[in-house]
């Protein structure tokens, strides 16, 4: 067993979605016999078929019906980690310490009051 993988899910999705494999391979810009392949495979990882194939339709069927939210859910997710990544990634954050001198602590502290948080201990 080689595991669920992203594509197959965004497949499935898309398929589900749209109720035919050909309209799900352009809309995911992929060949339809590809796709096919992929949801072969992820109905083989999970040990159930997904749809009912009837003629150039396609139907959930209950495994498959029931599948379908965690699938959207766990590509939601993808998304929201991705995002979070991207936002930690481009944000500038975190906890400097800055010695000064104790002559010179309140007029630092009065031209930087959104820097200091009250807690300067003398060191050393």
């Amino acid at each position: 067993m080689s595991g669920v993988e992203l594509h197959q899910l965004r497949y499935f999705c898309a398929v589900a979605e749209s109720g035919s494999f050909s309209r799900a391979a352009e809309q995911s810009h992929v060949s339809q016999p590809s796709l096919s392949q992929q949801i072969l495979k992820l109905e083989d990882e999970l040990g159930a078929r997904l749809f009912d194939r009837l003629g150039r339709s396609v139907r959930l069927t209950e495994v498959g019906k029931t599948f379908l939210p965690r699938a959207r859910a766990v590509l939601r997710e993808l998304e929201a980690a991705r995002g979070d990544v991207v936002e930690r990634k481009e944000s500038v954050g975190g906890e400097i310490c800055v010695g000064v001198i104790p002559r010179s602590r309140r007029t630092f502290c009065r031209r930087n009051s959104h820097f200091c948080r009250g807690d300067f201990r003398r060191r050393g």
